[in-house]
């Protein structure tokens, strides 16, 4: 079975989730170029090099795993499973991901990553932190 490799990235400095896309071009310029020539066009905003452009994101990895309405689950995404909040985390210690309670009435501190299918993706960690506290 073939691993999906896939990331997106939040970018501290516009407040915005640059897809996939947008972070495979930069990083494709970047590599062809050695390090970047000019400047990079990124979401209306611009770097002069790798260092800049990275030092202003939040990367976030694809965990291979969907919500129950099919929807791509990343590390740091916030899951509605049950009457709780949980946060797709990697756990250091087990060396596995799984989904780390926030808030909410749940027993559970912790699901393992098969449970995204039963749960409902609301946001992530950047975009919707208010959601780490609700319930």
């Amino acid at each position: 079975m073939q691993r999906i490799i896939k990331f997106r990235a939040w970018n501290k400095e516009t407040q915005k989730m640059c897809e996939e896309e947008s972070l495979a071009s930069w990083l494709s310029t970047e590599m062809n170029n050695g390090i970047a020539m000019g400047r990079v066009n990124m979401e209306q905003e611009h770097y002069d090099n790798r260092e800049d452009f990275i030092a202003h994101l939040e990367v976030m990895q694809y965990t291979e795993r969907k919500d129950e309405n099919g929807k791509d689950g990343y590390f740091d995404d916030l899951v509605e499973w049950g009457n709780s909040v949980y946060q797709i985390m990697w756990n250091y210690e087990e060396g596995i991901a799984q989904l780390i309670k926030c808030s909410g009435g749940e027993p559970w501190s912790r699901l393992p990553i098969k449970e995204l299918a039963n749960g409902n993706i609301i946001g992530n960690i950047y975009e919707n932190p208010e959601l780490l506290e609700t319930k």
